[in-house]
């Protein structure tokens, strides 16, 4: 360091101070005062300085690390609020691309796809849990979190629309359509569809007609495939597998394959099985299992062949649940359920021609359509059978279902559909159902049952008076059904005519507190009429109410001219000894029953002209050919004489004689279980 000292000008000379020791301690003092005052900004400065350098560290971040991040969740009381019920957790991602084509569309067409585009419902039409759990409240660590958009095929929240009651004569036109389902999914991405077939005996026709179609299937898959429409894709565009159930759930293919004769031959060796007994969800429900693992690069289809409703239909939330989790839709060529009723008689001919070949009918379970009844069971004034079986329109509800929540079709499949004229049960076709009529498909779109759970249809039936009443009607008409009155009193004697006169009137005894039952539940949920916006329980309502109504005026009527007949009837014929009931338009009983025949009249009549060619409004029709009153007839009854023939030389012979020379008939096989 160089020395400027002797450069440097002189400071000034200092100023003198007193030397005393008091003045040098009050200088000492003052000067420490101002020293002070000249320290403080240093160290303040340099305070503010550190801190604004910690500030600036403490906001940079350090590349390649992601902090972690607390939250705090605070749990308000839940007495404060409303519980809502909880989503599930459960969640899966679609990489399928949506279309607008499948259940977007109307399916007016015959080859408009009703799957693959999935069509969110109003109301979630399945069951959410309703549980509450407590939520933690430690603080949870939460990493960076992407959400993925999840289409609605894998949503339990969101209801998928598929069909319900796709009209088709016959099994090849349910096979056609369904060529096209496959096609189009195919489009998408590489498809496995899995065939299963009931083993039933009612199902022989039905199997061997997919026999003849799957080589058709795959010739024209191959012509599509000839185009180049499929060489996007790596794997075979198409790959099937055939599964047979009854009391057990056997894989006929133990692995999917393309070649169509191994299906073929697969199909072919399906054996009927003689249990009756047709496990379907349980064969669903193992296909998914089975299968579900190869949605992650196809489409997976479950076609289902079968002619009931299952004898495990308790699986049926499970199946549903299953499905949409894996975003598999459900087709099922099945059979029309009868309308309001369980069983339909089946017309069975022994397929061994070495047996005797008359037609038998056997019981089977093919509905009902809905969840619960909805429709009372009434003799018909004219007959001792109950409503006729006619054609609901829809499948059998629980199969049903499941195809419309999963995304499928329900095909009702029946060969003597036709809807311009009655079908006699003698022309019946083999192993079909007797339906004495059909309806238009398009007509019955606007009555399709409420596929939903059961928890929500509950909902919706209890939310309303009229389908309560309706419902409640309806179920106890099933557990008892009513009785038809007895019309022919046989009069031989005036003391065997009282006889039957009074037994007469023990019949409509009986009958007439059960009437009177069901009008009393059908009365109190009339002011909820109405309110009643669904043509489906508009339309059964107001069948109920006046078929109830118009039943009970009969059987009162019927009550008050038997007993007006103990007091004496003058016969105008000399031979008379049978008196006949025929139905009147006279109502001899008093101005009440006179008022209750025109108000059931008038809801009869509001069913046909607000619900014109339904089944609803096809009972109404036949209600109203019968009157509501009653009048005598008179009739002359011979008792039935022993029939004997003669031969030529006067000899006896029994009147079979003639069947005895016959050719010995072929032998009777009792009708399985069908």
């Amino acid at each position: 360091m160089t020395n400027d000292s002797a450069n440097t000008p002189s400071p000034p000379p200092l100023p003198q101070t007193e030397s005393t020791p008091a003045a040098i301690a009050k200088n000492d003092a003052a000067a420490a005062r101002k020293s002070t005052k000249r320290t403080l900004p240093s160290w303040l400065i340099s305070t503010i300085v550190h801190a604004a350098g910690l500030v600036v560290i403490g906001s940079l971040s350090v590349p390649g690390t992601n902090p972690v991040k607390r939250l705090f969740v605070s749990m308000p009381n839940l007495e404060e609020i409303a519980i809502e019920p909880i989503l599930p957790e459960e969640f899966s991602v679609s990489d399928i691309p949506v279309d607008e084509t499948g259940a977007l569309s109307d399916g007016s067409g015959a080859f408009e796809a009703a799957s693959l585009a999935p069509v969110i419902a109003e109301i979630p039409e399945l069951e959410l849990p309703t549980a509450l759990e407590t939520p933690s409240i430690n603080p949870l660590e939460t990493h960076h979190a992407i959400e993925i958009a999840t289409g609605t095929d894998f949503s339990k929240t969101f209801a998928m629309k598929g069909q319900a009651g796709v009209s088709m004569k016959g099994a090849r036109g349910a096979i056609d359509r369904l060529t096209h389902e496959l096609l189009v999914s195919m489009e998408e991405r590489p498809t496995l569809v899995a065939w299963l077939f009931d083993q039933s005996g009612s199902l022989n026709r039905q199997r061997r007609e997919v026999t003849e179609r799957f080589e058709a299937i795959y010739e024209q898959i191959g012509d599509v495939s000839a185009s180049g429409i499929f060489s996007k894709f790596e794997e075979e565009p198409l790959l099937s597998s055939i599964v047979a159930f009854g009391n057990t759930v056997t894989l006929r293919t133990p692995k999917p394959t393309s070649n169509p004769v191994e299906l073929r031959l697969a199909v072919a060796g399906i054996e009927e099985d003689p249990s009756g007994v047709e496990r379907t969800f349980e064969a669903i429900n193992r296909v998914v299992e089975e299968y579900h693992g190869y949605r992650s690069k196809r489409n997976v289809i479950i076609i289902v062949f079968s002619d009931e409703v299952g004898d495990d239909q308790h699986l049926l939330d499970q199946t549903v649940n299953d499905c949409r989790n894996y975003a598999i839709p459900v087709y099922v060529v099945g059979v029309p359920a009868p309308f309001g009723q369980v069983e339909t008689m089946v017309k069975w001919i022994d397929p061994n021609p070495q047996f005797d070949q008359e037609p038998q009918w056997g019981r089977v379970n093919q509905g009902p359509e809905s969840l619960l009844p909805e429709r009372i069971q009434l003799a018909f004034a004219d007959a001792r059978e109950y409503e006729p079986p006619l054609d609901s329109g829809f499948g059998p509800y629980a199969l049903t279902r499941l195809c419309y929540q999963s995304g499928g079709i329900y095909f009702t499949v029946h060969p003597n559909r036709r809807t311009d004229k009655l079908v006699r049960a003698r022309d019946t076709s083999a192993f079909a159902a007797h339906f004495r009529q059909f309806f238009d498909e398009e007509t019955m779109r606007r009555y399709r049952p409420d596929y939903v759970a059961a928890r929500e249809y509950q909902k919706r039936v209890t939310d309303s008076e009229c389908r309560q009443a309706l419902v409640r009607a309806s179920r106890e008409s099933w557990i008892e059904p009513m009785d038809s009155p007895r019309q022919r009193f046989l009069a031989t004697s005036e003391a065997e005519f009282a006889r039957n006169l009074t037994d007469g009137q023990k019949a409509a005894a009986k009958l007439e507190p059960r009437l009177e039952r069901l009008f009393e539940i059908l009365e109190r949920g009339e002011q909820g009429r109405a309110e009643e916006t669904e043509p489906r329980w508009q339309a059964g309502f107001d069948l109920a109410m006046g078929r109830t109504m118009a039943t009970l005026v009969r059987t009162r009527s019927y009550n008050a001219i038997l007993a007006n007949a103990k007091r004496g009837l003058q016969a105008k014929q000399q031979d008379t000894n049978l008196w006949l009931l025929r139905p009147s338009d006279t109502i001899e009983a008093g101005s009440e029953l006179q008022r209750m025949a025109e108000k059931a009249t008038t809801y009869l009549r509001r069913v046909i002209t607000d619900h014109p060619q339904t089944p609803w409004a096809s009972l109404a029709r036949r209600e109203l050919k019968f009157p509501l009153g009653w009048k005598w007839s008179e009739s002359h009854f011979d008792p039935p004489q022993p029939r004997i023939r003669r031969t030529g030389d006067n000899n006896m012979m029994p009147a079979d004689e003639q069947r005895r020379m016959l050719d010995k008939p072929k032998p009777r096989r009792e009708i399985p279980k069908l």
